[in-house]
């Protein structure tokens, strides 16, 4: 994914307006929630783009079980499960289901959309 075409939803916006309200009371323009939006995923985004000490790694077998179901139900239209993604990988736990995928974004092999 490039972060050119991230873009700000209308309920991303309303959101944000409703936190940065509540926060720090004071109204904002649109340019302004749009500006501060796109802020704030550019710096996300960075955070979630792996560096090059991840560059090269190759998934061991748990791994590529995980990444073969997500990209199996995905070819479907289907959202694939944290409990899924578990049991493709030879796991009866959803909370290693949890930990394989959050290794799995940490190495920039899968990534969450907004």
């Amino acid at each position: 994914m490039n972060i050119q075409d991230i873009k700000l939803t209308a309920e991303a916006k309303n959101e944000l307006r409703a936190i940065v309200n509540e926060e720090i009371d004071h109204p904002m323009t649109d340019d302004e929630v749009e500006d501060m939006g796109m802020r704030l995923l550019r710096f996300f985004f960075i955070l979630e783009t792996p560096g090059p000490e991840t560059a090269g790694i190759q998934p061991n077998e748990q791994e590529q079980k995980a990444l073969g179901f997500i990209n199996s139900e995905l070819k479907q239209g289907r959202s694939p499960t944290v409990r899924g993604i578990a049991k493709a990988s030879g796991f009866r736990s959803s909370r290693t289901g949890h930990r394989l995928l959050k290794s799995l974004i940490a190495k920039g092999w899968v990534g969450r959309k907004w």
